[in-house]
């Protein structure tokens, strides 16, 4: 697993290993450690003829693509052909899509194959992802929305997986399991295929180890985006407000990554408070909710029984918004993404905590309100509302738990805030470590 899917390609076109040794390797993973783990729903049975046919294509060298022999893991939220999607719920359990959702034909365009469904919380409104367990300690939750796929990256059973982040469905699952995930910007990759939790909040993305990688995996998504060179320190604004409500270790374990990227002379450091932020949590709020009940209206009055008490509660949330308060939200964020913009200053990134807390326990998790939750989206919601990308990059450990390094930059400058995930991990080796399985 010290090898980046970018190393792996020119393994695979140098003949040193093949599609079929990979899966392989995948699949032997998946059968020793996944009855433990729970990351996959199921494992696409076309899989090991999908991997032949990449080999034959790599041995003829004909039509050879950027990712081919390559397995990507893909979300339960997202439609895959002849593979049943079930968006986290059993309702849905019959549900084989006609095809597939633009994001994975993309992949599958660029050589990719699909290897299995990884697990989501039920319609992507929660952060547990049950049944799925977090790789580092089996009584912890992985995060979510996309929780299956962190925890199959995070044990090593899955290359890459695609995610979708709406409030930190992406971030919160890669910061807990100790992986690297990026949230690019608003509407650059494509969401038709994807059951919608926000319509104007919803992002896919990548979920995988190396940052380095990510610009590749972006383009196969069907968003070009480019790494700056690296000269001087990048001018980067530190929101201090995150580190006063994160838990003292969290927020001692995140200094340690910033003063490693201030020492090797990565990043020069302005602190920050940012009021946006917090007005732009508000917004997300209500945006979130009126969409979440708008999705959910009619099967929620027609079979309010199968969903979880939490999921209820934003559907009522949602129900009880009025347009005026919705249109409100709708019309500040530019506004707002303008004054975030003056409050950066000429900082070309942000740089926060991912999130002010480790993993919770499952049963920890049970008895929480929906109140109780917000914490793990107060660092991470607010670039959803704003449009703005955001990578949560491994940084270290607390109480012997994963903690991650949120980068954000501007919209549209995606490559930005990977280039410095990318760089931090030139120098460290957070992102190389493998839970004890």
């Amino acid at each position: 697993m010290e090898r980046s899917i970018c190393e792996t390609i020119n393994e695979l076109r140098e003949g040193n290993t093949t599609p079929t040794n990979i899966l392989n390797d995948l699949i032997e993973r998946i059968g020793k450690h996944d009855r433990t783990i729970r990351s996959y729903l199921a494992l696409d049975p076309r899989a090991e003829e999908n991997a032949s046919r990449a080999e034959s294509i790599l041995k003829n060298g004909n039509n050879v693509n950027p990712l081919t022999g390559i397995p990507v893991s893909v979300k339960d939220l997202i439609d895959t052909e002849g593979l049943a999607t079930t968006y986290g719920n059993d309702y849905f359990k019959h549900n084989v899509p006609s095809s597939n959702a633009t994001v994975v034909n993309n992949i599958l365009n660029h050589g990719a194959y699909v290897l299995g469904k990884t697990n989501t919380h039920e319609f992507a409104l929660g952060m547990e992802s049950s049944p799925t367990s977090n790789p580092y300690d089996v009584t912890r939750i992985p995060g979510g929305s996309s929780g299956g796929s962190a925890a199959a990256v995070a044990a090593g059973m899955a290359l890459f997986a695609l995610g979708t982040d709406t409030g930190g469905s992406i971030r919160i699952p890669a910061s807990m399991c100790g992986i690297t995930g990026l949230k690019p910007t608003y509407g650059k990759v494509p969401a038709d295929g994807v059951f919608p939790e926000s319509w104007s909040l919803d992002h896919v993305g990548p979920m995988t180890r190396f940052a380095k990688d990510i610009p590749l995996l972006m383009s196969a998504m069907g968003y070009n985006i480019s790494l700056p060179e690296q000269g001087k320190p990048v001018k980067a604004a530190v929101v201090r407000e995150f580190f006063d409500q994160s838990d003292t270790i969290v927020g001692k374990t995140v200094e340690k990554a910033l003063d490693k990227l201030v020492d090797n002379g990565i990043v020069e450091i302005v602190d920050i408070r940012a009021g946006v932020l917090a007005e732009s949590m508000a917004r997300h709020e209500v945006i979130d909710t009126a969409e979440i009940a708008t999705v959910h209206r009619d099967l929620f009055r027609e079979n309010e029984g199968i969903y979880l008490e939490t999921s209820k509660e934003q559907i009522r949330a949602g129900l009880s918004r009025t347009a005026t308060d919705y249109i409100d939200a709708v019309r500040q964020r530019d506004l707002l993404y303008s004054r975030f913009e003056k409050e950066m200053g000429d900082a070309r990134i942000v740089l926060t905590p991912a999130l002010p807390k480790v993993a919770p326990t499952k049963e920890e998790v049970r008895k929480m309100t929906l109140e109780e939750h917000a914490p793990y989206v107060l660092f991470q919601a607010p670039f959803n509302y704003l449009g703005m990308p955001a990578l949560s990059v491994p940084c270290g450990f607390a109480e012997g738990l994963p903690v991650g390094l949120q980068v954000i930059s501007r919209r549209d400058m995606d490559g930005e805030a990977v280039s410095i995930g990318a760089e931090y991990q030139k120098i460290t080796a957070w992102h190389l470590r493998l839970p004890e399985l």
